[in-house]
């Protein structure tokens, strides 16, 4: 606080927007952009960073980024970037599973879904049409889903949403062990420092018809009992484990330009039955949005 005086609120940014083994994030500008919009709609001078170092980051591998200074030096700076917004939901209510569970296997699970409605909440800066922009892409997670599972229903607020889904698997670490560099070798399924295919790798792959098997087999059974998703030894760790999840890709034709707005908004997720035999509870998170200039 400084009742009475003159000072400067500058928001810290961390290299990495989630510790969580599946939500590795890299510090990619278009990450740190996002998150400077938003600090900058929401009325912070400046912003600051939080073990962005050179040559600290040389020694372990990381490429040290000098474009992110610039970009994020300003609200006028930040406008001319692409932006890619990536949002977690951190559990507050107690759950029926392990600790381990929720972080050490899966990372964070997000908004538990029950069959209601009900909202997943994030802020957003200004309104990219009021500033010149696009959405490019809107996507985010269903944990748990498969395809037996009746099609949710997805809206901005009031407005209803259409978009496609890609049930997908990913190697996750059973701990917070990151493969810096991509002149290092990263076992399968690891995310590390390094560009933009990062995100994609966050993504998942398709899970194919021989892998619904053992997909269905983990799916039958709760997080903190089941098997490791591969027998073959990762140096520095144990072994890996699979998130299993459904990608929910939106119809960016589909989002009205007023439809995020400064503050707080809300994408309303509704899912539908199950099978009767599964104990599994689904949840949502993982949500990403990535703006340009028009």
């Amino acid at each position: 606080m400084c009742a009475g005086t003159d000072c400067a609120v500058y928001p810290s940014m961390f290299p990495n927007v989630s510790i969580a083994p599946k939500t590795i994030r890299t510090c990619q500008t278009e990450v740190y952009a996002a998150a400077a919009h938003t600090y900058y709609a929401g009325g912070a001078d400046g912003v600051e960073f939080f073990n962005h170092f050179h040559p600290a980051c040389k020694v372990i591998g990381l490429p040290f980024n000098r474009e992110v200074f610039d970009v994020t030096a300003s609200p006028e700076s930040v406008a001319n970037h692409p932006t890619h917004h990536h949002y977690y939901t951190y559990p507050t209510e107690p759950a029926d599973i392990a600790d381990c569970a929720k972080m050490g296997l899966t990372g964070f699970r997000g908004l538990r879904l029950s069959g209601l409605r009900q909202p997943f909440t994030f802020r957003f800066g200004q309104a990219p049409a009021a500033i010149g922009r696009k959405i490019t892409r809107l996507r985010f997670k269903i944990f748990e889903m498969t395809p037996d599972d009746q099609a949710p229903k997805v809206w901005i607020e009031d407005v209803s949403l259409s978009f496609e889904m890609s049930w997908r698997k990913r190697l996750c670490w059973p701990f917070s062990v990151i493969g810096f560099g991509e002149e290092n070798a990263k076992p399968k399924g690891s995310i590390g420092w390094g560009t933009a295919r990062d995100l994609e790798i966050a993504a998942g792959e398709p899970i194919v018809q021989s892998d619904t098997p053992r997909v269905m087999d983990l799916l039958s059974k709760p997080l903190w009992r089941r098997p490791s998703f591969t027998e073959e030894p990762v140096p520095d760790t144990d072994k890996l484990d699979m998130d299993i999840f459904m990608l929910v890709e939106v119809d960016v034709s589909s989002i009205p330009p007023d439809a995020l707005h400064p503050g707080l908004n809300r994408i309303w997720i509704e899912t539908g039955t199950r099978r009767d035999d599964w104990i599994t509870e689904m949840f949502m998170g993982e949500l990403e949005i990535v703006t340009v200039k028009a």
